[in-house]
């Protein structure tokens, strides 16, 4: 598997207001997600500490395809690194790396995109993090899959 972050801008000199946004995302959001094929994701997701730098993310909810309902889950692991910077991985035997992302301060908003090649697929991730509103937009392309998936992570409460 290979990692690249492709960053549009330089990464801020400091990542101090990052991480005061990454501590206030503890709590409960509700989540829509939505898939290029049609389907539908609503549920709930929730960022549990797991230390001062790392956060457990829960998601579960309904996902409606083809006229079905199934249940869905997932739980990722959010974790700042010493540089500052956010690695997501997969909450799984291993920890495997989902993205790396260094992050830069847009419009009032932490946003950067990563990609990770997996097998022959590539998956191009964009994300947007604010304390209510985080927007993930993955591109998933290659020979096994070729579909785009857009989550919208809202504050509850």
């Amino acid at each position: 598997m290979q990692f690249l972050t492709v960053c549009r801008e330089q990464p801020v000199s400091t990542r101090e207001g990052f991480f005061q946004v990454f501590q206030k995302l503890e709590g409960s959001w509700r989540l829509e997600r939505r898939i290029s094929d049609g389907s539908v994701l609503e549920g709930t997701a929730t960022f549990a500490k797991k230390g001062s730098r790392s956060y457990l993310l829960h998601e579960q909810g309904d996902l409606v395809r083809n006229a079905q309902i199934f249940q869905a889950t997932r739980t990722w692991i959010w974790d700042v690194d010493e540089a500052g910077n956010l690695e997501i991985r997969f909450d799984e035997p291993g920890y495997r790396l989902y993205h790396r992302l260094e992050l830069n301060e847009r419009e009032k908003a932490w946003c950067c995109e990563a990609e990770h090649i997996c097998g022959r697929d590539r998956y191009v991730g964009e994300y947007r993090i604010s304390p209510r509103l985080i927007v993930s937009t993955q591109r998933i392309s290659g020979p096994n899959k070729n579909i785009s998936i857009k989550s919208f992570y809202r504050r509850t409460g």
